[in-house]
Formats: C-alpha cells, sequence, structure tokens
C-alpha cells in the first residue's frame, strides 16, 4: 500500500493537470481565525481548512461560492464554537439570514458544500469525541427518555422552556438555586417539618387559615400602618398590668373606713346600707388613668367618700363624694399624684381639703 503525499505526488510522471488536482485533494491549509465580522474574519481556501485560535467570537470567511465547489473546516479548539461567514453579505450558509455566520460546534469537522450559486450546505459532524464504551443497559437509559417528563429508569431531559417534571422524590448534593436564592440544606431545614399557625424552634413561621401564627415572643414591639409604625415602649410588666384589669380592680363592700390598695385602677364602692369612707394614701401610688364608681347608693341619706391622704382629684380637692348609685369618677394622676379629671358621671362632689 503506498500513501499519496505532495512529496509523491511532484515526482510522480503524471502530467501537470493531474498533478494540480491531486494537489488540491490532499493540501491542507492552516488559518488562525480572527475578527468577529464578515468584514475582518480570516479567509479560507476551498480544499481542507485546518483553524485555530477559535474562542466563540473569532471568525473565518468561505470562499466564493462557486457551483460545486467544497470546503472542508476542522476547529481545533476543543471547547469553543467557530464562527464561519459566507463570503458576501448576499451569500447564504444553510438557511441562515443572507450574510449571517453559521456556528461550527467545538472540536468538530464540517464539509461545505456549494450547491448553489450562493449558498453552502454544511452537516457538521464531530471530530474530537471522546470514545464511549456504553454498555446496552447504559444507552437503555436514553432509549425512551422524553423531553420534560422523567420517566422511571430513564434519563431526564430538560424540555424546550429548560423544565422537568419529576414523578418522585429529588435528591441534591449541594443546594437548589433559582435566580439569585440560593437554598442550601439549612435554608430548606427552616421549611421542613412546619405546621401552620404553629411556632417551632428553628422554624420558619406561617400563618393558619386564620392568619394565626400562634404564639409570639419578640424583642422590640412596633404597631402601626406600614411605614408609619410607632415602637410600643411600655415593659412586659407593665402591659400585663394595664391588660389585666381583674388584677388591677378592687371592690370594697364594707360600711366604714376602707383602705384602697396601692395597685388599684378601677375602684368600685359596693354597700347599699351604709356609707364606705375609702381613703387612698397616695395618689401617685396610682398614676395614670384611674377610675371611682358607686355600685350602689347607701340608705338613708348617706354618701359614700373616697379621701386622698396625699395628692389631689383635680389640682385643689382631696374628696370625692359618691352621693348616687353609678356615679363615676374618670381622673389621670401625673407622677406628683396631682389628677386631672377626665369625666365626671352623675354628681360626684369635689371638696377638701
Amino acid at each position: 500500500m503506498s500513501i499519496m503525499s505532495r512529496f509523491g505526488v511532484a515526482a510522480s510522471l503524471i502530467d501537470f493537470a493531474v498533478k494540480r488536482l491531486l494537489f488540491d485533494f490532499i493540501k491542507v491549509d492552516t488559518v488562525a481565525a480572527t475578527g468577529s465580522l464578515i468584514s475582518d474574519a480570516a479567509p479560507l481556501k476551498y480544499g481542507r481548512n485546518v483553524v485555530t485560535a477559535a474562542n466563540g467570537t473569532k471568525a473565518v470567511r468561505l470562499p466564493k461560492a462557486e457551483l460545486d465547489s467544497m470546503v472542508e473546516v476542522v476547529n481545533t479548539v476543543s471547547n469553543q464554537t467557530l464562527i464561519v461567514f459566507p463570503e458576501l453579505a448576499g451569500d447564504q450558509i444553510n438557511a441562515i439570514t443572507a450574510g449571517a455566520s453559521f456556528s461550527q460546534a467545538a472540536g468538530s469537522r464540517a464539509a461545505y458544500y456549494c450547491d448553489a450559486a450562493g449558498h453552502w450546505y454544511v452537516a457538521a459532524a464531530n471530530l474530537t469525541g471522546t470514545a464511549t464504551s456504553a454498555s446496552q443497559a447504559e444507552l437503555d437509559v436514553l432509549d425512551g427518555a422524553t423531553a420534560a417528563n422523567n420517566t422511571t429508569g430513564k434519563a431526564a431531559i430538560l424540555g424546550t422552556d429548560g423544565a422537568v417534571t419529576f414523578g418522585g422524590s429529588v435528591t441534591a448534593v449541594g443546594s437548589f438555586i433559582i435566580g439569585s436564592a440560593d437554598m442550601a440544606e439549612a435554608d430548606l431545614e427552616k421549611l421542613d417539618g412546619i405546621t401552620n399557625g404553629t411556632q417551632a424552634a428553628n422554624k420558619a413561621v406561617v400563618a393558619d387559615a386564620n392568619v394565626n401564627t400562634g404564639v409570639s415572643k419578640v424583642t422590640q414591639l412596633w404597631v402601626g400602618a406600614s411605614g408609619s409604625e410607632a415602637q410600643v415602649t411600655a415593659t412586659p410588666a407593665e402591659l400585663n398590668y394595664a391588660a389585666d384589669v381583674s388584677a388591677n380592680t378592687q371592690t370594697l363592700t364594707a360600711g366604714g373606713a376602707g383602705v384602697v390598695a396601692t395597685t388599684t385602677k378601677y375602684l368600685q364602692l359596693d354597700n347599699a346600707a351604709a356609707a364606705i369612707t375609702a381613703t387612698i394614701a397616695n395618689a401617685n401610688a396610682h398614676q395614670g388613668l384611674f377610675t371611682v364608681k358607686a355600685i350602689t347608693e347607701p340608705a338613708g341619706g348617706q354618701d359614700h367618700t373616697v379621701t386622698l391622704t396625699a395628692g389631689t382629684w383635680n389640682g385643689t380637692n382631696t374628696i370625692a363624694t359618691f352621693a348616687d348609685i353609678n356615679d363615676a369618677l374618670v381622673v389621670v394622676f401625673d407622677s406628683a399624684g396631682n389628677g386631672t379629671i377626665v369625666a365626671n358621671v352623675g354628681t360626684v362632689g369635689l371638696s377638701g381639703p
């Protein structure tokens, strides 16, 4: 067996025309891809062209598209696409827009055939792919696989929109990335096992159907319309004190002298037989809103009274007299025990000292 080479053809006794034909058949031109436009792409020659320097944007340009001519292009870069333009802006490759480029795959060999003046046809083939020894069982994983839907024992293939549907669980070693969100295992653990409306340590909080989130523990509380919230500065003890009406309510039922507890915010006078003469040691112990109401009216023209030993009801008077049933006095005491009347219901009389 003999090997045909340029030197062998040159030394042969065949005529010049045949030699030229053979030279064209076996010659190889090495071209470095340049530019990125049809105007600055590296020109190719008829026959075989070995192209270097492809980087996904650098380009080459085919010669004149003359009928029955052929150009073979070898992209030697195994991981970069080669851009191939026709010679003229009016020429065309396959069904691509006239003057537009064809992207030849990385590490591929392609033959461009001129099947009509100004038109090239190409079907690229892989050149540098690694040989495979896939078994029948491995190839069966691909056989019958469908895009966008996962079938038992078959490869998962993305659909045209990039989506795929799995019929079972998905196990990932790393994280799930959607846009700029990177959900690692620690992030997903916050969602795993949550119960709507029930809070748990290190778990996300999700409201139930009634928009209830269960127990809430906060270090600060802000209340108000969105963007106009005001911070609640009261301590937990202060909030509990203000909210627990029963704990702050005192009812005096025995006639005669009665002492008002320092924790009282709402005082009730309830004896229909005898007058109650209650005493508050110091009004500053009841700072804030304070209410007194006569639940009953004592018989025989008697009146219930509440006397401030220190402080005033209205800046002057220290004695409040409740002559009729449902008489009530609402007052706000400041830190010095001086009061400001908010409401005087009925015929509460103020006097003294």
